[in-house]
């Protein structure tokens, strides 16, 4: 129904307007007069037109104008209350492409971030062509070896493969890696520690926090004497030079002084107690000792300072089989106690990783236990390539 005196439409059965306040009184209902045919209703007397009957349904009021401040009345007509669904399946389809954008948007972010740099460091040989013709103790200048396959470079990478490597993580399988350590020692005799150079998650096989001799382990010793006499530490660590490392030792203060600033660095295993090479001293009880755990520490903080690129052993040389698909650096030590042991830095496309390779032959000379430990090396290397 509508208010009879502002015109607005309002509930049936309201007493007042809720727009203007006044009562809500049905309009009045006009009388019905009925006159007979032929009489007059005032006198009775035969009239001379014919019967008037007015209908008694109520009058529906007029539409009032609602004054506007701009001067133009304006009309209440009554809303539709029917709401149109095209206007709401087009601001649906409006989002859902919203959306979508977005989502394209991002995938194409992070396709671009993905992306890394595909420059390499340039070879001096490839280890497996010829790297026998190549004199280690010779070679200078910073290098790699590198192992891979050439033809494998060219394959494009797919957007399911970019994100597929961002999903995987680098990972070991401990239980082989200790199968293979048993087919050939035992795990007191052999130790192996991994460190992915990117995460810093670390991986121990074997006795990896038992101490070790340190045969081999120039490492240290660049990192905290290579500001005082770089030429010594960059000859030290490419042709591991026994007397550059003694002639740092002395630079940085003694023994006293490197072992307690190793135990500053949080190398609690390492500790030199004799000098390189120093054969007399180690029969006498003095030893230079270390643990696999600890060895891979120093390979991460030698792979963030850039010192890597001055370990320059061609595996090959030593009988040592490396996985194909990487460019690697590497030291080995060998010599008192029986010890063989190798510490080697790989670089591949989806992973760069340190592993530190321990090993006791006690009772045997030198070339015996690199001998023994070449082919286990080998496969053990083969085995933690991801």
């Amino acid at each position: 129904m509508y208010c009879i005196h502002c015109g607005k439409q309002i509930d049936d059965g309201d007493k007042f307007c809720v727009f203007c306040g006044k009562s809500t009184g049905e309009a009045p209902i006009a009388p019905v007069v009925s006159v007979a045919a032929g009489e007059s209703a005032a006198t009775g007397e035969p009239a001379s037109t014919s019967v008037l009957q007015v209908s008694s349904a109520p009058v529906t009021p007029p539409v009032m104008p609602v004054y506007n401040p701009q001067g133009f009345a304006q009309y209440n007509n009554p809303p539709d209350s029917k709401k149109s669904p095209t206007l709401l399946i087009a601001v649906a389809v409006f989002l859902l492409f919203v959306i979508i954008g977005l989502v394209i948007g991002i995938l194409l972010v992070n396709k671009k971030n993905s992306k890394t740099d595909d420059t390499t460091t340039p070879s001096i040989y490839d280890s497996t062509e010829n790297a026998d013709n190549i004199d280690s103790g010779s070679i200078t200048e910073d290098f790699a070896v590198d192992s891979s396959d050439s033809s494998d470079s060219s394959d494009p990478k797919t957007a399911a493969s970019i994100v597929e490597e961002q999903i995987e993580e680098f990972s070991v399988d401990k239980e082989y890696l200790e199968a293979i350590i048993t087919a050939y020692s035992t795990t007191n005799n052999v130790s192996v520690a991994i460190i992915d150079l990117d995460t810093g998650k670390e991986f121990k096989v074997g006795s990896s926090s038992e101490k070790f001799v340190a045969s081999g382990f120039y490492a240290p010793i660049y990192l905290l004497a290579k500001d005082l006499d770089s030429t010594l530490a960059n000859t030290m660590m490419s042709k591991q030079d026994n007397d550059s490392a003694n002639k740092l030792i002395e630079k940085f203060g003694g023994l006293s002084k490197v072992n307690s600033a190793l135990d500053d660095l949080g190398l609690s295993h390492t500790t030199y107690g004799r000098k390189f090479g120093d054969t007399k001293a180690s029969n006498a009880g003095k030893e230079n000792y270390t643990s696999p755990s600890d060895a891979v520490k120093v390979l991460k903080m030698m792979y963030e300072n850039g010192g890597y690129k001055k370990m320059q052993v061609n595996l090959s040389d030593e009988g040592i089989s490396a996985p194909t698909g990487v460019t690697y650096y590497a030291n080995r030590g060998q010599g008192i106690g029986g010890a063989y042991n190798i510490f080697v830095i790989f670089e591949t496309t989806d992973y760069n990783y340190a592993v530190a390779i321990f090993t006791k032959h006690e009772g045997k000379t030198a070339a015996e236990a690199k001998a023994d430990a070449a082919p286990m090396i080998s496969e053990l290397l083969s085995a933690i390539k991801p």
